[in-house]
């Protein structure tokens, strides 16, 4: 029998908005997923199919579209810093000492943190290392 507590709906909800959140602000997932959407739907719904251009166009959109949320892992490095950061204001009111210098961070990790610091207010307390 398991001793885990089951994810409230309210909490769910939350994570589905927060995630939608990070990939909003993480301009490379979000594009990931805006060209694998449109990959589906050129290769589903579209009207020229007995071109072998098309065809190849949708298939190589699709696969710059799966090398983008690889690259990014769909965006959870983003996620899930954006959470921690969140999380740590919230308790202490300020961020992560490690956090405030962005300029030795990778991407994703600059996305999460600068996001979570915005929505607190605490942006102009990050040093900058990396334009988003």
């Amino acid at each position: 029998m398991t001793t885990e507590t089951p994810i409230k709906p309210k909490e769910k909800n939350s994570a589905i908005r927060d995630y939608a959140r990070c990939v909003w602000a993480n301009k490379a997932t979000l594009a990931g997923y805006l060209g694998l959407g449109a990959s589906i739907d050129l290769l589903v719904f579209g009207n020229n199919h007995d071109s072998i251009n098309f065809v190849l166009s949708s298939i190589i959109l699709g696969q710059i579209s799966g090398g983008l949320l690889g690259a990014t892992a769909f965006g959870l490095q983003t996620f899930d810093t954006y959470r921690e950061t969140r999380n740590y204001i919230s308790k202490f009111g300020k961020i992560k000492e490690e956090y405030q210098n962005l300029k030795h961070k990778v991407y994703c990790t600059r996305v999460g943190i600068r996001l979570a610091a915005r929505e607190a207010g605490l942006e102009s307390s990050l040093e900058q290392g990396g334009q988003e």
